[in-house]
């Protein structure tokens, strides 16, 4: 019995947002409406990308902010293509189902059938359904040693990974948990070469890219990044800006090596409504509201009398972040592409705003937010004054939004600085568990061990 399921409030949960009846605006007000929307973002240094805004399954709005690569000031297009990260599985997930439409796989089969690795009892336990929904019980890879140094991504090969795979302990029994697992999309990745006897670049290319005409869109060639994906961009402790150092996506595959444009997603959003490129009862798994195949699938309140039906994912990854809302009951949809390291609480926000905008609904004024403050200090250098304000009480604070800038300060390698934030959060909300979870989990993460002020500011913590 599964114990722990993807719930189909999870989009409401992900993206809470009550919007009230009102007279439909008209595409002019609502483009002016997205536009200034996404200033005050950008004018915070809190998005760089290309934004696409689509309704009643028309494109109405998409532009390009910031540069492509800072090192020459050479501007964004929105023909631009980032890496998607983790915004790949819900597009390999479409390609299994497309396969075993062919009879090329079957979503019964298990790991035992395809790899020597897995001949064993656990590998005759997994199929490919517990792949794709994350119910495997293969562990995420962040719990292996060597994951973070560059080396290991270097050296290591597709094959020696899979061994990798399966000598890793299972987090749980297949079938019985959700635990979001990269590796498991890696081997589905090894699996479609296995049936298909092409790269899965070329079977992705094959499948979906080219019917779909989603020609700025590939998987990140082995060592190296492709030269058509635009370079990332990442916080600098002195205020600005430095680029990301070009990654190796080899270990990654199947599960977050694809690169894409705006254009070309909104292409592949606009194919799962129609039985072109999968039939419905493929689409009946993949949009499955209690196990989605790396979709999160639930209601979203848009009033109090109704709820729209609606498919979101993201993904981040070293600079680039994306994210995909698709209100499906309006054939509306949101496309966000950044390349300077957008948390996902800010890509949430963001999209969740310019939902209220579609909806003719007032969007909050963000002119006090407490992450577009803390951005907007990074970037300029002013880190330490907005702490200085946050502590005097001059913005609205958010735990949840707070912890979150703070984990991605950590992880940009401003670990000080975090260190700092996570205090701040601590001494203000002093009754919350959570935020003293936090901060004891910031004081103890490997990124901070050789930081000189670590123990003045986590003090008893450590």
């Amino acid at each position: 019995m599964l114990t722990a399921k993807i719930a189909s409030a999870t989009i409401g949960l992900a993206l809470s947002f009550s919007l009230n009846a009102k007279e439909q605006p008209t595409t002019q007000t609502t483009k002016s409406a997205i536009e200034s929307v996404i200033n005050s973002y950008v004018s915070h240094g809190a998005f760089e990308g290309v934004l696409l805004v689509s309704q009643s399954g028309e494109k109405i709005f998409e532009r390009a902010y910031g540069f492509a690569n800072y090192d020459n000031r050479t501007p964004l297009s929105v023909n631009s293509s980032f890496q998607i990260a983790s915004l790949s599985k819900p597009i390999t997930a479409t390609l299994v189902l497309k396969l075993k439409e062919q009879g090329k796989l079957k979503l019964e089969s298990t790991l035992a059938d395809y790899f020597t690795e897995f001949d064993n009892d656990i590998g005759r336990k997994i199929t490919l359904h517990h792949l794709l929904n994350h119910t495997s019980g293969i562990p995420n890879h962040f719990t292996l040693n060597n994951w973070f140094n560059r080396d290991f991504h270097n050296v290591t090969t597709e094959q020696a990974f899979v061994d990798v795979i399966a000598n890793m302990p299972l987090s749980a029994e297949p079938g019985e948990e959700h635990n979001y697992s990269n590796p498991a999309y890696f081997l589905l990745g090894k699996i479609i070469e296995k049936a298909t006897g092409q790269s899965f670049a070329q079977s992705l290319k094959t499948n979906i890219l080219a019917p779909l005409n989603m020609t700025h869109s590939g998987v990140a060639p082995v060592n190296t990044q492709s030269a058509h994906v635009i370079k990332a961009h990442q916080w600098q402790d002195a205020g600005g800006y430095t680029r990301e150092p070009d990654n190796n996506y080899k270990l990654f595959g199947a599960g977050a090596a694809i690169y894409s444009s705006a254009d070309d997603l909104y292409r592949f959003d606009l194919a799962l409504y129609g039985t072109e490129l999968v039939n419905a009862q493929s689409k009946r798994q993949l949009f499955n509201p209690d196990l989605p195949y790396s979709w999160r699938v639930g209601k979203l309140p848009i009033r109090e009398s109704r709820k729209v039906n609606a498919h979101m994912y993201d993904g981040k990854i070293k600079g680039y972040s994306s994210m995909v809302l698709r209100l499906i009951d309006d054939k509306h949809s949101v496309i966000l592409l950044s390349n300077n390291g957008m948390s996902y609480q800010l890509k949430r926000q963001l999209v969740g705003d310019i939902a209220k905008v579609l909806y003719g609904e007032q969007v909050p004024n963000r002119e006090n937010d407490v992450a577009l403050a803390l951005t907007k200090a990074i970037t300029t250098g002013t880190f330490e004054k907005v702490l200085t304000d946050i502590k005097a009480n001059k913005y609205t604070l958010d735990e949840g939004m707070m912890t979150s800038f703070a984990y991605e300060l950590l992880w940009s390698n401003l670990a000080s600085k975090s260190l700092q934030l996570f205090a701040v959060i601590g001494n203000h909300f002093k009754q919350s568990e959570d935020a003293k979870h936090h901060f004891a989990k910031a004081c103890n993460h490997r990124l901070v061990k050789n930081l000189e002020e670590r123990n003045s500011i986590c003090g008893a913590t450590l």
